[in-house]
């Protein structure tokens, strides 16, 4: 075995490993998803909202909806630091552009209420009028 074949032997199971264990990973403005046999690149700013789905999560964009194995909890490790990113639920976290209107203990997003937790609110609204 030459240097090369050696280099791409030790390189094969991690990048396995790391398809395996279904990670989003955010770069710059894009967002790559496992969706059963194959690797999305999402634009972050076609996201509408992500949706928890006990251990799996719905991402929603206006042309599809994906079902992925990855909790709510890892999106929200992923997209931190994204102003545009915000968990305003337990089982939401919405792109605040795409916000159309905020009440009393809702947001809505493209006519899908959406609710807000009480803690979150005065945080999602400063945040929202600085898009």
């Amino acid at each position: 075995m030459n240097g090369t074949n050696i280099l791409l032997a030790e390189r094969a199971p991690i990048i396995h490993t790391h398809i395996a264990q279904n990670k989003a990973c955010l770069f710059r403005d894009r967002l790559f998803v496992k969706v059963q046999d194959r690797t999305v690149r999402l634009l972050l700013h076609d996201v509408l909202w992500v949706e928890a789905y006990d251990y799996y999560s719905k991402i929603v964009t206006r042309q599809r909806e994906l079902l992925v194995t990855q909790t709510l909890k890892r999106f929200d490790e992923v997209l931190t630091g994204t102003p545009e990113m915000m968990r305003v639920h337990r089982s939401f976290l919405v792109n605040l552009k795409h916000i159309d209107e905020v009440g009393d203990s809702f947001l809505t997003i493209n006519n899908q209420v959406i609710p807000i937790s009480k803690m979150v609110k005065a945080e999602l609204l400063a945040r929202w009028q600085k898009m």
